[in-house]
């Protein structure tokens, strides 16, 4: 499963994960399920190590309340970004895909590309 409950053998075992992606799921035709043919190239890859070399802005976006084992990274990357910018929200990982939540994240996405992208 890609998402479950604490405790639950699935990709993502946390408290907000399995109501999450069956909210983000809902009336698609996506099953709970994720193949693992990409468990070995992924445990090589360590994107922080790379980051420095990132020359255009580079936009952050994260759920304070993210309790995926990746979103560690996310901030031991901020800093070692030349120009990162951060944008930081009181959510989980779904959080930005909830109606709640999704004009804010959107909106703030927005303005960067505006910012950066304006000619």
């Amino acid at each position: 499963p890609v998402a479950g409950r604490p405790g639950d053998f699935a990709v993502l075992p946390t408290p907000g994960a399995l109501p999450g992606f069956e909210h983000g799921t809902a009336g698609r035709p996506w099953r709970n399920e994720i193949s693992t043919s990409w468990l070995f190239p992924l445990a090589a890859f360590r994107p922080v190590s790379a980051v420095a070399r990132i020359t255009a802005p580079a936009l952050y976006q994260v759920a304070q309340h993210d309790g995926m084992p990746s979103a560690g990274q996310v901030d031991k990357a901020i800093p070692r970004t030349p120009k990162a910018e951060v944008k930081r929200y009181p959510m989980d990982h779904f959080g930005p895909f909830s109606p709640g939540h999704q004009p804010t994240v959107a909106a703030d996405a927005s303005d960067f590309l505006r910012t950066h992208l304006a000619t």
